[in-house]
């Protein structure tokens, strides 16, 4: 009855979903829809879209499962039919000052006001809905696309997509009339699929100077700098000294106290000035590290004597900050590390780093140069921070709980 030679189309669509059915489901479950859902989301699920086929066959969808897909040639078959909705929605009705609704089923009852403006409000929204489907369905075909319907005994219905069409096709140009071989009244409207074009000749085109390329666009690209491998002095790649045999940790109790000690000043120096000896007896005095009334009193004295050092009492002081990551650059290497101890000061930044589980040499001399080197790349890096500071540093050796200046 009504033809449109032009426009989209429509594609495939299957949906493949694993066990269980509902029906398998109601075969070994009790009736329940949240276990049901459950139970299809714990299944594996494919869903697969096949937006052409090449193979030749007339696929069947409904204009929701049509969207997005094509197809050359497109029938709508059934645009003559609408389904009255009206009575049978549930609608929502404004309470008191309309900031609440109370939702209501109308039901086939006529004539009811207070739900007049409701029903108004759901009949211009399917209508709308209607209207948006149209669009999709007309847009689904790539060459032609073929209106059709059927009239019921009562007629053509209002407002129906067949008649909205009909409507349409009336103010389209060059719509021509004809009859089919059932004698049926055809209307027809062809879109032209090739336009001409005004190109200008090449005489037209005035004389073009001719753009030399330049040399980069034919050279090849450069290799990708590598990235450096950041410089961490914690893990230098020279070879560290020995430590202690592991055979005489149990017996060598120095190992295990270089540990407290160690722990202690992670965390002592946090600690309010009045507090540190009666938390560090408290630490010192658990069960687990095993030292007598004596060794505690030993270990703490030791601590202590650091904490209150003249010269380096200010980086176990107020101010002082505990594992500091740093980062720069030594030279054309990049640098990244995180010092044990760090003190920012007006005129002077003071650094320290634990060095534990080791014999402590005898003097600075003896210091492992591995360890010279990590102090002084921490002391370069800040100074290229803090051009206008004096950057001191020292090592703290907590197998002896004793602490070395070094020169940076």
């Amino acid at each position: 009855r009504l033809v449109n030679h032009g426009g989209s189309g429509i594609g495939g669509k299957h949906l493949h979903l694993g066990q269980p059915t509902e029906k398998d489901f109601e075969r070994s479950h009790a009736p329940s829809l949240e276990a049901f859902v459950d139970s299809v989301e714990r299944s594996p699920v494919q869903i697969k879209r096949e937006m052409e086929e090449s193979a030749d066959r007339v696929r069947i969808l409904t204009v929701h499962g049509a969207k997005g897909l094509q197809a050359p040639i497109v029938y709508l078959p059934d645009t003559d039919q609408r389904v009255s909705r009206k009575g049978k929605d549930l609608l929502m009705i404004g309470v008191g000052d309309g900031a609440s609704s109370l939702p209501v089923w109308k039901g086939n009852i006529p004539h009811v006001p207070e739900t007049e403006s409701a029903e108004k409000a759901k009949e211009a929204e399917d209508d709308a809905e209607y209207r948006r489907l149209l669009y999709v369905a007309l847009t689904r075909a790539e060459d032609r696309l073929y209106i059709s319907g059927w009239e019921s005994q009562h007629g053509q219905k209002e407002g129906s997509w067949y008649s909205l069409i009909e409507t349409a096709f009336g103010k389209l140009p060059d719509v021509s009339d004809y009859e089919n071989d059932l004698g049926e009244s055809i209307k027809r409207y062809r879109v032209a699929h090739t336009v001409d074009l005004d190109e200008k000749k090449p005489e037209d085109v005035g004389e073009q100077k001719r753009l030399e390329l330049p040399n980069w666009v034919s050279a090849p690209l450069p290799d990708e700098p590598a990235p450096a491998r950041p410089l961490a002095p914690s893990r230098p790649d020279d070879a560290e000294p020995a430590v202690k045999s592991p055979l005489i940790r149990k017996s060598d109790k120095r190992y295990h106290r270089g540990r407290i000690i160690h722990a202690l000043m992670q965390w002592l120096p946090d600690v309010d000035m009045d507090k540190r000896q009666a938390l560090a007896a408290d630490y010192l005095a658990q069960p687990a590290h095993a030292l007598s009334t004596d060794e505690q009193l030993a270990t703490w004295k030791e601590v202590e004597r650091i904490l209150n050092d003249k010269e380096f009492a200010a980086i176990f002081g107020p101010g002082s900050k505990a594992e500091v990551p740093l980062s720069g650059l030594v030279g054309d290497i990049v640098l990244s590390a995180q010092v044990d101890r760090l003190l920012i000061e007006e005129n002077r930044v003071l650094i320290i780093d634990y060095k534990s589980n080791r014999p402590a040499p005898g003097d600075v001399g003896a210091v492992p140069l591995i360890y010279v080197k990590q102090m002084r790349s921490y002391a370069e890096a800040l100074r290229h921070i803090y051009p206008d500071k004096k950057v001191e540093a020292a090592l703290l050796w907590t197998d002896e709980a004793r602490l070395m200046p070094l020169a940076v």
